[in-house]
């Protein structure tokens, strides 16, 4: 029934047999969980009132990082734990299928004082029968596990969380019931009606242990059997997960991509007011004949904006004539002067389409990685990405990918990549050609990703296994397939492999898939360039880096020629400015285009986003004592 697909299993599991060693000393355990924070420097979370832990049971440690943080925390998080806790686990790559806690619930305890620590015990019990049956079946272990859950669902706050937390420490034995499998799970249009009716009396409540164990095996012999299409709990548990997450977004439909932005009820009077004026027309005019015909009051007109009174309408209305232009229902080659170009004449500006136009401009913009945090760049800028490969089976392409200067990647029997247009289509026609049901979920994103996400000047990482690098070079084309390759390693790309030996990770293992994006792993990144000549760490003359001008700025900006001179000046004396303004805007937008008017280059290697929160310290910012191998050293912070 077990599948390798999902890389958090293996540390999920060895995390938990691991905490069983500290169910009778929890002083220890609660100081080990410390240093995990003090060395992630992540904001330890309080429950309740309490901002110092005097125990803690093991369901709420898995959730401290199951809940809604970001990827990166919750790596840093695992990759400390797996340390501190000597687990000797892989670090997962991705999260898909996990369910997780509610950051305000995410403890599985709420009474305090005495009864706050007999729930704990129970917990601890309950967690301890629990990978005890799920490791050795037999009727004694079976009656142990009865009597600790249904003495554990009894207690307050104790409701679907512990199905979630019997799921993270043993996924392929305990069924998630959080509400997005219940709901998949009694849905006749993903799950057999036969199936429904015996599960829909079940899942009204929170089952007691009997028929929570029914439910499994239930499932456990519908794995055996392949009849559902999954083999085992993780694969279901995320496919109940994407499933309800398209349901949702067709239910938003238009709801979620309708723009709330205010500005777009400018539209389509705009290009009426230029169509009264006979297609052209300065800003004060097309806002006169806007006023005139909508019948504006001066009340309405009267409206200010913020600390500065900017002018609520001729601000509005200046982001909409942006956005028109963006459209090409505006043309603005003339500075002063709003034109309308021929489709400006003839569009029927709905509301389906003015919020479209918003949400595809705002959209157009690539994101890119910084630190783990995503920063708007603007368009046409390359920035490079790290990915960790491994060449065939045990390596076995290495020698071959050197000598080539290329990269291979396998699964030749479904032919050029780039004739999908979604994963789903791949990872149709690779059960189809397996003739089996399985996610193929590893399998997918290395070939979606090597056809459509690489590029040029993303670096490349070869390993060996999970702890040896042997490797590195510069990736210098698009995606190719060779039709005439009698093997099964028709896709390739070229690479100038600049490093060739043995380089061993000490502290950190390395997912041992064919391909994998470790841009978000700035930790892991960091070590692995370490190994290599840092000038040498990417090769310039792949990454087009395009020039980027004032001009540029004031014609992709709305502001006018004096406005941006006084920003360029002031900045240029004083260091810094501050745009205010509601949120979208577009002050992210002007302020990294102003940055890269002022290089005159759109080089996002010069230009770094940081987001200020709850736990951004000084120390962050400015400079303070970090963490290393040898205890601490002072070092330089973002700014």
């Amino acid at each position: 029934m077990e599948t390798t697909d999902f890389s958090w299993i293996d540390f999920y599991q060895k995390f938990a047999t691991k905490l069983l060693d500290y169910q009778n000393d929890r002083e220890m355990l609660v100081q080990k969980i410390n240093q995990v924070y003090e060395h992630t420097k992540i904001k330890k979370p309080n429950f309740g009132n309490d901002k110092d832990w005097l125990t803690i049971d093991p369901f709420t440690i898995f959730g401290l990082f199951n809940k809604g943080i970001r990827n990166d925390n919750r790596i840093k998080l695992i990759q400390e734990f797996n340390k501190e806790f000597n687990v000797g686990a892989k670090i997962p790559v991705d999260f898909e299928g996990i369910p997780v806690v509610n950051n305000l619930k995410a403890n599985f305890f709420w009474s305090k004082d005495e009864a706050r620590n007999q729930e704990i015990d129970c917990l601890w019990n309950l967690f301890e029968k629990a990978i005890i049956f799920a490791d050795k079946k037999s009727n004694e272990n079976r009656a142990r596990f009865i009597k600790a859950f249904d003495i554990v669902r009894e207690q307050k706050g104790i409701r679907w969380n512990i199905t979630m937390g019997l799921f993270w420490i043993r996924p392929y034995s305990y069924i998630n019931l959080d509400s997005r499998n219940r709901w998949y799970l009694t849905n006749t249009k993903y799950t057999s009606a036969e199936l429904v009716a015996k599960l829909d009396p079940m899942l009204k409540e929170l089952p007691f242990a009997k028929e929570y164990i029914e439910i499994n095996q239930l499932f456990i012999k519908l794995f055996t059997e392949n009849k559902n299409g999954f083999k085992s709990f993780p694969e279901l548990s995320n496919n109940a997960w994407q499933v309800s997450e398209k349901v949702n977004q067709t239910k938003k439909g238009n709801k979620e991509n309708t723009s709330k932005a205010i500005h777009i009820r400018w539209f389509k009077p705009i290009l009426q007011a230029l169509k009264d004026l006979g297609a052209t027309g300065t800003p004060p005019e097309v806002r006169k004949q806007i006023i005139k015909n909508e019948k504006l009051t001066k009340k309405f007109l009267s409206e200010t904006r913020g600390k500065s009174k900017v002018n609520k309408f001729e601000n509005e209305v200046a982001f909409a004539r942006n956005d028109l232009v963006y459209g090409g229902y505006i043309d603005n080659s003339k500075y002063g002067i709003w034109s309308l170009t021929e489709e400006g004449f003839v569009v029927d500006m709905t509301d389906e389409l003015a919020s479209n136009l918003f949400t595809n401009h705002t959209r157009n913009i690539p994101w890119t990685i910084e630190s783990g945090n995503n920063a708007l760049i603007g368009k046409n800028v390359k920035t490079i990405h790290y990915w960790v490969f491994q060449p065939g089976d045990i390596t076995s392409k290495w020698e071959e990918c050197y000598k080539d200067g290329k990269m291979l990647l396998g699964w030749n029997e479904i032919g050029n990549i780039r004739q999908y247009s979604s994963k789903e289509e791949i990872r149709s026609e690779l059960r189809k050609n397996n003739n089996d049901t399985n996610s193929h979920k590893n399998s997918v994103n290395s070939l979606w990703q090597f056809a459509y996400e690489m590029k040029p000047g993303d670096v490349v990482f070869v390993i060996n296994g999970s702890s040896e690098v042997v490797g590195r070079g510069v990736v210098t084309s698009d995606y190719k397939f060779d039709e005439n390759r009698m093997d099964d390693y028709s896709n390739f790309r070229n690479v100038n492999w600049k490093n060739k030996g043995k380089w061993m990770l000490e502290n950190e293992s390395l997912a041992s898939k064919t391909l994998t994006d470790i841009t978000v792993y700035t930790d892991l990144v960091k070590i692995l360039k370490s190994f290599f000549d840092e000038d040498d760490a990417e090769d310039k003359t792949t990454l087009v880096i395009p020039p980027y001008s004032k001009e540029d700025f004031l014609e992709d900006v709305y502001m006018n020629e004096s406005a941006y001179d006084n920003l360029v000046a002031i900045l240029k004396k004083k260091k810094n400015i501050i745009l205010h303004g509601a949120p979208g805007v577009g002050k992210t937008y002007a302020s990294n285009r102003l940055a890269f008017s002022m290089m005159g280059v759109k080089d996002v290697d010069r230009v770094q986003m940081i987001q200020f929160h709850q736990s951004y310290s000084y120390e962050d910012f400015m400079m303070g004592f970090r963490p290393t191998a040898n205890g601490f050293e002072l070092q330089f912070g973002s700014f």
